[in-house]
Order: structure tokens, then C-alpha cells, then sequence
């Protein structure tokens, strides 16, 4: 008797759920066909350290007027665990522009000590913001060079 009642679940289930699979399979296929898609998610900050192609010169930092400086608080990097558990310090050097609007863009590692290192500071330095440098008179776009160091608290276990 159990097995036939399984058995009888089982059917009717299948007889319930398959015209809803059906149905979204279907509606999946229309939108596919007609190209519609799904609305993204409205994101609140736009993504860091994008690397796409600025209108514009390019400065040095000793090329401009008024350096560019951040605003707010620089967020730092995350310590990656494997490198904190095996008690690893390090650096890694990164260049990247600051655009005439402050943004930071097209981070690239100059070199560091460690691989694991260049990640999380590619990201850490993605998110800063900065106000823009200046060439007479006007926002510029200028390209900088910063140490982004990994140190480890000497009271670390």
C-alpha cells in the first residue's frame, strides 16, 4: 500500500507541475526569441576601476597644476587569509589614472612580492575616489603610482 500511494503522489505531482514547467520553459523561449531581457539590478556605486577609453591628455603627476587628492577615507586592502595564516607581509606597486572626474581607472600592477597580494589591492585602489587634478585651470586626467603595503600586526597569532 505504501508504494502504491508513492506511486500515486508521484503521479499526481507530475500532472501538477509539468504544465508550470511547460509554461516557463515556453515563456523563456518567447523572450528569447523577441530579445527581451531581464531589467539588471540598479547598482549603487558604478563598477571600480574601469577601463575604458578617456577623452582627453593624459598627465604626469609633476605635468599638472593641482594634484589629485582623495576624498573620503581610503578603503584598504583585504589581507588575503592564506598569505595572514602563513604570516606573509608584502607590497605590491600599483599605476593607474585618476579621470578629470575623480574616478580611478585602468589599475595595472607594476609589480609586487606576491601574487596574492595584487588582487585585493587592484580592488581596494578601484574604490577610491579622488578629487581631479588640474592642468590650467581645468580638471585633467593624470596617471599616479602608489605602494599599497601588507603588514601584519606584530601581535598576530
Amino acid at each position: 500500500m505504501d508504494s502504491q500511494n508513492c506511486a500515486n503522489q508521484s503521479a499526481f505531482r507530475m500532472k501538477t507541475q509539468t504544465p508550470l514547467v511547460l509554461a516557463s520553459l515556453l515563456l523563456a523561449l518567447i523572450c528569447a526569441l523577441a530579445g527581451c531581457q531581464t531589467p539588471a539590478s540598479p547598482e549603487k556605486n558604478p563598477p571600480p576601476a574601469q577601463n575604458v577609453s578617456v577623452p582627453g591628455e593624459i598627465y604626469s603627476l609633476a605635468e599638472t597644476d593641482v594634484k589629485p587628492k582623495v576624498v573620503g577615507r581610503r578603503r584598504p586592502p583585504v589581507y588575503p587569509f592564506k598569505m595572514k595564516r602563513a604570516r606573509i607581509s608584502g607590497e605590491v606597486i600599483l599605476q593607474f589614472m585618476v579621470d578629470s572626474t575623480g574616478t580611478v581607472r585602468d589599475v595595472e600592477v607594476v609589480r609586487s612580492t606576491h601574487r596574492d597580494f595584487e588582487a585585493p589591492a587592484m580592488d581596494a585602489v578601484g574604490e577610491w575616489r579622488f578629487t581631479p587634478a588640474q592642468k590650467d585651470g581645468k580638471p585633467a586626467n593624470c596617471r599616479l603610482q602608489v605602494p599599497i603595503t601588507f603588514t601584519l600586526n606584530p601581535d598576530y597569532r
